[in-house]
């Protein structure tokens, strides 16, 4: 009679596959904006009208809490700093090309 026999070392990599997508699911899970979650946050740290030198625009922070600075960057600026925008942690100041204007090669141009 046949029998079908596992190794145990082929299953390893298929458990490891189901344990490191069980945790992904925990960790997008855990990023949910709670309904209280505004009444933990100080705003006090966030731009105001005064401190702004660009749009102030209200809720637009980490589950619309506070508002955020977004600084428009004119055509032919640099725009590398839009990289640190997106690798470091969130910030209350934000640099955008502005309005028809992309980021290429580091400068702000025309779409």
């Amino acid at each position: 009679m046949y029998r079908l026999q596992f190794k145990m070392s082929s299953l390893l990599p298929r458990i490891a596959v189901v344990i490191l997508l069980v945790c992904c699911l925990e960790a997008t899970c855990a990023f949910v904006c709670q309904p209280d979650f505004c009444s933990t946050v100080d705003c006090a740290q966030f731009p105001t009208e005064k401190t702004c030198k660009g749009e102030l625009v209200p809720n637009s922070s980490l589950c619309g809490c506070c508002s955020t600075c977004h600084i428009h960057i004119e055509e032919g600026g640099d725009c590398s700093v839009l990289l640190h925008s997106v690798l470091g942690p969130p910030l209350e100041t934000s640099y955008h090309c502005a309005h028809n204007l992309r980021c290429i090669d580091g400068k702000c141009v025309q779409d």
